[in-house]
Parts: C-alpha cells; structure tokens; sequence
C-alpha cells in the first residue's frame, strides 16, 4: 500500500510536472502563432513594395541602357565635332598671321607717312608760320591754365561751402561742450566738497598739517574696487577709507601725545592676505591697491544674497563674506549700512571725479578751429588772374599778326620790284 501511496504521488507529480510542460507548450505554440501571423502580416505589407521595387529596377535598367547609349552617340558627335573644327582652326591661324602682317605693314607705312608730313612740313614752314604755330601752342596752354584754375575756383567754392557748415557744426558742437563742461565744473565742486567732508574737519587736518602728514595720501586714493563692488569695498573698510598711509604705523605712535578728540586712522603697507580656504572668491581679490590687503583678509565675496547665506554655516569665527550690495554677514551677526556716515559713496565720487577730469583733459586736447585758415583764394583774385592771362596772351597774338602782315606786305613789294 506504501509502495502504491509513493507510486501515486509520483505520478500525481509527473502529471502536474506534464501539465505545466503542456501549459509552456501551449504559450509557446501562440507565442510562435502570433509571430507567424506578425510576420505574414508584415510579408503581406512587404510584398507590393517588393514588386514595386523589381519594377523600378526594370525602369532604372531601361534607363541606364538608353543613357549608355546617348553618351556614345554623344561620344561619337564630339569626335566628328574635333575632326570638322581642325580645318577652321587652321583657316583662322592662317588668317590671324595676315592679319599680323597686315598690321605690321599699316604700321610702316604709318611711319613712313609721318615721316613725310615732317619733311613737307620743314620744306613749307615759313617765320610766320613758326611764330603762329608757338602762339597758338601759348594760347593752348593759356586755354588749360583758365580751365585749371575754374576747376579750382568750383573745388575752392565747394570746399567753402563745406568749411562753413563746419563752422557751424562746431559751434554747436561748442556751445554743447561749454554747457556740459559747466554742468561737470559744477558738480565736480560738489563731488570734492564731499569728499574733503569725507576725509575728515579741518581740526584732524590742521593736526595732520603740524605733523607733516596732511600731504600723505588717503587709503581711498589707492582703492581700486572691480565693476560693480563698491558698495561692498565701502561697506567692508567704512571709515577705513579716510586713514592715512604712513611708511611705518610703529613709528609714528610718538606724534599721538598731543591728539585729544577726533578720530585718527594710521595705515602702512602690507603684504598680500592668505587664503582662508577654499570657500569661495575673496574680496581682496576684487579690490586693489597698496594697504587695503591686510584689511580684506578672511572676507569672502559673494554675488548675491542667497550665495552668502548658503556660504555662512561654513564660516570660522574670524570669516565673513559680503554681497555686491553691501549686505556684510559673520559666522553669527550681520552688518548693513545705507549711507549712515561720511564716507559713504566716496569710492563712487572718487571714479566719477576720475571721469570728469579725464573729459576735461580731452576737451583741452581739442585742436582750436579757425575758419579762416581754411578759406581759399576768393573768387575776385581768380578772376583777375584770369583777365591778366587772357589780355597778355591777346597782346602777344596782335603783336605777332601786325608783326606778320607787314612781313607778308614787304614781300609782295620787293617781288613787284623784281
């Protein structure tokens, strides 16, 4: 009973083992029937195109044979073509060489008639004739100088012309110039109002003075920030700006016995500031200038306010990093100043007195216009100088004719006589 339990089982597991192989089979077998039917399908679609496709080589076939055959008719045509145009080529060089020598025999002959006018003319050429000839030539000439200097006379009235509307378009010019040199020469008085208010009152200067300072330059003379980071250069060093550069800040400690009330900035030269890490640009990469480094150290740069928001959680304590606009933030403050002390703008005020100087020191270089170094002669003087010419010229023609028929009147005398 056992053995007929296992037995059944067995077979019970074999038909099951059959039952899925028949199941495979059975997808399998339409798996294969739907890619039959795909690919009849497709063969149907392919079928006419195919058809087609014999055809067009048939077309194409016809047509190579019919273009063979043109281009050896072609062929053909072209050889008797070469063989017909040797003959006109020929006849045209044959021509060609009479034709040269045709040319070289007119030419010969043109000589040799030249030749003969010369010696007629040397056979029948009389004084008077001579003299007629030479005034005839001063006459020419005489005739190309009038027509010389009316060109002239035309070109100098255009040109005229042509300098008084520049005149007036360089007074126009100018009165624009003096009215804008006005304006800049107005507000660059205020500009350095400003900024002598900026660089401190007249007791520091006066202090300043008595110390042999008050000619040292200011940090804001050799501040040079990059398009567009003033505000944040000012925002950084602040009052900064107005400090004095020394050589040595240690050996000017001694002068600050007798300075009781202001404020006094020293500032000597240094080198340029570490890297604080790789976190960004620093702002000291973006302003030059002698002193300012050792004031920019461990500030970063950043373009907008989102960028130093996203830089401050990295900042040390003794880092910090400004925006274009001037929004100044630390590892755990933030400085914003909107024009609340003197030196506020003055980096600005300085580049735009730096232009207004520079548009006067062109304006100077201007070259001064004088009109009347570009007139030409007046149109009177030409004209005179037409008329002496003219009548000169007449004088020596009458001389000559007068000169002439008493000549030919002596002649006929004397051949009477004879």
């Amino acid at each position: 009973i056992e053995h007929a339990q296992q037995r059944a089982s067995e077979l019970h597991k074999d038909l099951e083992q059959t039952e899925r192989n028949f199941t495979e089979s059975e997808q399998h077998l339409n798996a294969d029937i739907q890619k039959a039917s795909g690919w009849q399908a497709e063969f149907d679609q392919l079928a006419p195109a195919l058809e087609l496709a014999l055809e067009a080589e048939i077309v194409s076939t016809e047509t190579l044979q019919a273009a063979e055959e043109s281009m050896q008719q072609w062929q053909q045509a072209w050889d008797e073509f070469n063989q017909t145009s040797a003959a006109p080529r020929q006849q045209a060089e044959v021509q060609q060489s009479r034709i040269q020598h045709l040319e070289q025999l007119m030419r010969r002959l043109s000589e040799r008639h030249e030749n003969l006018a010369t010696e007629a003319s040397s056979y029948l050429a009389s004084p008077a004739e001579e003299e007629m000839a030479l005034i005839q030539e001063q006459l020419s000439d005489a005739e190309q100088a009038r027509e010389s200097i009316e060109n002239q006379r035309v070109e100098n009235s255009a040109q005229i012309e042509t300098t008084r509307s520049s005149v007036k378009q360089l007074s126009v010019e100018l009165d624009q110039a003096r009215s804008q040199q006005q304006s800049l020469n107005g507000r660059r008085a205020s500009l350095e109002a400003l900024q002598q208010a900026a660089m401190g009152d007249d007791a520091e200067k006066k202090w300043l003075d008595s110390k042999g300072l008050g000619s040292n330059p200011r940090l804001v003379d050799s501040v040079k920030p990059s398009d567009g980071w003033e505000v944040a250069a000012e925002t950084v060093l602040g009052s900064y700006l107005q400090a004095v550069a020394v050589d040595d800040v240690v050996a000017n400690i001694d002068l600050l016995d007798d300075f009781k009330k202001g404020e006094l900035l020293l500032i000597g030269k240094t080198g340029q500031p570490a890297a604080s890490g790789n976190k960004g640009k620093l702002l000291s990469e973006l302003v030059s200038g002698d002193a300012v480094q050792g004031l920019l150290g461990n500030i970063y740069a950043a373009e907008t306010l989102t960028e130093a928001v996203a830089l401050q959680p990295s900042l040390s304590p003794i880092e910090s990093v400004v925006t274009r606009e001037g929004i100044w933030l630390g590892s755990n403050w933030l400085r914003v100043a909107r024009d609340k002390d003197a030196t506020a703008g003055v980096l600005k005020r300085k580049q735009e007195l730096v232009n207004c100087r520079s548009w006067r020191h062109s304006v100077r270089k201007l070259p001064a216009v004088s009109p009347s170094s570009r007139v030409p002669m007046p149109t009177c003087a030409l004209n005179s100088v037409v008329s002496k010419f003219r009548s000169s010229s007449l004088k020596r023609v009458k001389s000559a004719l007068i000169k002439n028929s008493r000549k030919s009147i002596s002649n006929s005398c004397w051949s009477r006589k004879i």
